[in-house]
């Protein structure tokens, strides 16, 4: 389900064209379905702001996310919890732990951080947690190489992967 263009309704995704879990040849974890829009969707306008006043500038590679200090702040707009932020726990080759707070029905959301200059980059896509605070997270720069996708991003970036 997503928001109507009109923010005024809650509009019937189509059923799923393309779902994709387990473990690609390098050994990351992917977890992700694919939506086609219809042509008048396709027309309509789209955002780049992941979150109030947040736009997203690119998404960052499994070694970018991996060079990450434990520590570092990300960010999550999910579809119950709203924007909530915590820390990186860990970021292995296949995964990445997430401090942040979540609940069910937040699955698939965006995960990014935001760096000095207040630009974001997209990590993953939240996947699962045991609890509300324990959270994990799927990688999204190989879910778009291994679908043949692009993320749309702000037209004024200098760059989009990292």
């Amino acid at each position: 389900m997503y928001t109507a263009m009109n923010k005024s309704a809650r509009e019937q995704l189509p059923p799923l064209q393309s779902y994709d879990r387990g473990y690609d040849r390098d050994g990351v974890y992917h977890d992700a379905a694919v939506f086609f829009l219809s042509a008048s969707q396709q027309q309509g306008p789209y955002g780049v702001e992941i979150a109030p006043g947040v736009r997203l500038r690119g998404v960052l590679g499994v070694d970018a996310v991996r060079s990450l200090p434990a520590g570092t702040p990300m960010c999550m707009n999910g579809a119950r919890s709203g924007l909530t932020c915590g820390p990186l726990v860990r970021a292995t080759s296949i995964q990445v732990r997430w401090g942040g707070s979540a609940v069910h029905g937040d699955s698939g959301a965006p995960v990014f951080v935001v760096d000095e200059r207040g630009e974001a980059m997209a990590v993953g896509m939240l996947a699962y947690g045991p609890t509300d605070t324990d959270n994990y997270v799927t990688y999204l720069a190989p879910v778009l190489k291994r679908m043949g996708l692009r993320l749309v991003v702000d037209n004024d970036a200098k760059g989009t992967d990292r």
